[in-house]
């Protein structure tokens, strides 16, 4: 047999050997019908959300799609600490009792959602209270309260879809969260730019509330399905444990998700108080193009929890969680490296996209090497996460948040603009990277 046809037989055996293994194999199924269903929607739904991003900043420009970005990156901090963590929270909980207890599973989706809708108000009424102080004193604009406040709009669907998404992901029914997540996108794309043609930065805002609005009601049709007439919920039966779990999961999740955006948010602030809006949005273009790099190694990783969930509370094997571990965190970081190094490449042409003004290709080149890292302590955040240790990656948070805060008003003292920003987090997240680790090696050590 010639040598080249005989390779060609052999490769594709061993590519049929692959792919037998991992359709026999229950847990390979479910990770390769999970990535398949968020990756086809991630990409789809990030991509009009992109087409979104550069239709915006030709339609508003450079300063303004910078005060743009930057109304909608304070909106998200204050859904963070709206949302209770619930999105991780209904994902842990849900994917551990939808088997074994679907009415416990049922209960804490419906507390979490009344906590979650409680604390949303509350955050309203927080925004409505600060907006003017926010305005004045940070974003040295007066006239963006109005925005704030719109954004309030936003933030309250924010807060509802959290909970749903999370449950959705419980279920790991991927595909209807990528099919959902598409429609919202479009929605969302359509209703900024006609909104932002019409009214600007305000209008933008309210745009961006049409997405989640839809969201909200085609989520709320899939959930009613997997749930079905087997559940209700009654107050009285709800049990402490059921309540219990806002404080031991729910509240260190929001926690290390405000600590995150809160650090972004000052420094970005940091960022317009020494340089300007223009600057903020260079930075902000390059980190949009930096969620491209990651949007395959989060995909993944949203996946993850769940799954090592399961194993973890249902079958306890130890060997196929480590596998899990080990094979996403390999697959993570390659991929994001290799989208990365792509991207720098075409730094130029890519940035060229939003017009003059954003041709800066150096914090897009560090964000892209950051995300590498970025990647590889999500997965390692998400095992945390399935050990039940939240407290403990509240503290890997805050240390990360320091860190950011630290480097990023050293470089941007020093007069490195977007550029300070973009390698503070690079830092950060190679630091971040190596305790998370260590900690969760410590971790798997002393339970087996």
């Amino acid at each position: 047999m010639d040598k080249n046809l005989k390779k060609k037989v052999v490769d594709r055996c061993m590519r049929n050997h692959l792919v037998q293994r991992v359709a026999n194999s229950p847990i390979g199924s479910r990770i390769a019908s999970g990535s398949f269903w968020s990756l086809s929607g991630n990409v789809m739904s990030k991509a009009v959300l992109l087409l979104s991003s550069i239709i915006v900043a030709h339609i508003l420009g450079r300063t303004e799609y910078g005060a743009y970005s930057t109304i909608r990156t304070t909106i998200f901090l204050f859904f963070t600490l709206a949302s209770v963590g619930v999105g991780s929270l209904t994902t842990k909980y849900i994917s551990q009792f939808r088997e074994s207890n679907l009415q416990k599973a049922y209960n804490i989706y419906v507390v979490s959602t009344l906590f979650s809708v409680i604390f949303g108000l509350a955050t309203i009424g927080l925004i409505a209270l600060t907006s003017s102080w926010i305005a004045t004193s940070q974003l040295d604009d007066p006239s963006l309260a109005s925005s704030l406040n719109y954004g309030a709009i936003l933030l309250f669907f924010c807060t509802l879809n959290a909970a749903q998404a999370g449950t959705l992901t419980g279920f790991e029914d991927f595909r209807h969260i990528a099919q959902n997540t598409l429609i919202s996108s479009i929605v969302e794309t359509v209703s900024i730019a006609l909104m932002a043609m019409k009214w600007g930065i305000n209008g933008a805002i309210i745009g961006s509330a049409g997405g989640y609005i839809v969201l909200t009601i085609i989520n709320h049709y899939y959930i009613k399905k997997h749930f079905g007439n087997r559940v209700s919920f009654k107050l009285k039966e709800v049990n402490k444990d059921e309540i219990e779990v806002i404080w031991v999961f729910g509240i260190p999740a929001a926690l290390c998700n405000v600590l995150v955006l809160l650090a972004l948010w000052l420094s970005r602030t940091y960022l317009v108080r020494e340089t300007s809006f223009g600057e903020v949005a260079i930075y902000n273009v390059a980190d949009q193009i930096k969620t491209m790099v990651l949007f395959i190694p989060m995909t993944l990783s949203t996946i993850l929890l769940p799954i090592l969930t399961s194993v973890k509370y249902g079958s306890k094997d130890g060997d196929a969680y480590n596998k899990i571990l080990k094979y996403n965190i390999l697959i993570n970081v390659g991929i994001t490296f290799c989208i990365g190094l792509i991207l720098s490449v075409l730094a130029n042409p890519i940035l060229s996209l939003w017009g003059k003004g954003f041709d800066r290709p150096a914090p897009l080149i560090i964000l892209c090497g950051s995300a590498v890292f970025a990647s590889f302590a999500t997965v390692v955040g998400q095992a945390i996460a399935s050990q039940g240790k939240m407290w403990a990656g509240f503290v890997c948070n805050l240390i990360w948040s320091i860190l950011v805060l630290s480097f990023a008003f050293l470089f941007i003292k020093k007069g490195y603009g977007a550029t300070g920003l973009a390698l503070a987090i690079m830092i950060a997240y190679f630091i971040h990277g190596i305790y998370q680790y260590a900690y969760l090696k410590y971790l798997l050590k002393h339970q087996s």
